[in-house]
């Protein structure tokens, strides 16, 4: 009885350790503080109270209003080369793989010594059209340089593009960069404060714990006598290759080829003007999606290999906005272990 109560009071502490966090959050969050980049390379607070900062204005002055504060950093788009991408819908899962491995064609500097951030301007059944914006980590380590070491919450670092066929100005995150802050005697009073009403929290807490005991108790002893008779209803089945699932992995473990496998010789077979979009594998069908230049092929090829048959275009082919291909649905039925290759 005793451990069954402090495991009771433990447990009640914590719901109402979680649920003042909540709290704390809410009440004692800092205020956002929107900063732009001007085109004459000066800071703009967005804010009434707050002044125009500038490379030679003192620490002192920015400082002041934002200390404890999240900071909102946009970046004029001179600094960055802002290039459009052109994919299938059916590549919106992968986006951030696909953006990241065009870095190196789209932009003139290697990958390891970019930093970029992507957005989706256009959504539609017929394609998307992505927003990618670039620069070199040395360039953006520069322009952050007057603010750092600045005590704040945190702080976020954004460049606005605008197109020239869109009006609207759209926000690329490119580098989040954490600050750490330092407690100011407001922060020390609140933290005080919280954790009085902390103290208050958890004895009311251990007091409706300590009531609660004898029905826990009870509740717990149901549980487990439900759970014990489950497992002996459960064991008194007979097993088969439907019910019982070592049985059934091992028969498809037998039959069917590994998915690396499957994988491994999609990329042998299919061609370089080739890129696949989505693969899914259900019972003995594979379900391939992707863009090709010269589509009519692909069935051919994926026979050709001893790891599918039955190779067939489950869809339309539809040419792609950009004009580089055509996106295609192909099904194929996988072969039988004993009849791939490695």
């Amino acid at each position: 009885m005793n451990n069954s109560l402090t495991a009771i009071v433990n447990q009640k502490l914590e719901e109402a350790a979680s649920g003042f966090a909540i709290l704390s959050a809410l009440f004692l969050r800092p205020r956002r503080l929107l900063i732009r980049e001007e085109a004459n390379g000066d800071f703009n607070p967005v804010d009434a109270d707050a002044p125009t900062l500038s490379t030679q204005s003192t620490r002192a002055a920015f400082e002041e209003i934002a200390r404890d504060k999240n900071i909102d950093l946009r970046l004029n788009e001179n600094h960055f080369l802002v290039r459009t991408l052109s994919l299938p819908s059916g590549a919106k899962p992968y986006l951030d793989g696909i953006v990241r491995s065009q870095i190196d064609r789209l932009m003139p500097w290697k990958a390891e010594d970019t930093v970029f951030g992507w957005s989706m301007m256009e959504d539609t059944a017929q394609g998307l059209l992505l927003y990618v914006a670039a620069t070199q980590k040395s360039k953006l380590e520069s322009l952050l340089s007057f603010f750092k070491d600045i005590p704040v919450k945190s702080f976020s670092c954004h460049v606005v593009v605008r197109h020239e066929e869109k009006t609207q100005t759209v926000p690329l995150p490119v580098l989040p960069i954490a600050f750490p802050s330092r407690p100011t005697s407001s922060t020390i009073l609140r933290r005080v404060l919280v954790s009085a009403l902390s103290a208050t929290l958890i004895c009311h807490a251990a007091s409706l714990a300590a009531q609660s005991v004898l029905d826990a108790d009870l509740a717990a002893i149901q549980t487990e006598t439900a759970r014990l008779r489950a497992q002996e209803l459960e064991a008194k089945k007979p097993l088969s290759n439907e019910t019982d699932p070592i049985i059934a992995f091992a028969a498809r473990k037998i039959n069917q080829a590994p998915l690396v496998e499957v994988l491994n010789e999609l990329a042998r077979i299919l061609p370089d003007h080739t890129y696949l979009t989505a693969t899914s594998i259900e019972n003995q069908t594979i379900h391939i999606e992707g863009v090709s230049t010269d589509v009519t092929t692909l069935p051919a090829l994926i026979d050709g290999s001893t790891f599918f048959t039955k190779a067939t275009f489950s869809a339309a082919t539809t040419r792609q906005r950009s004009g580089t291909g055509e996106h295609f649905r192909i099904d194929a039925t996988l072969a039988a272990r004993g009849a791939s290759t490695p």
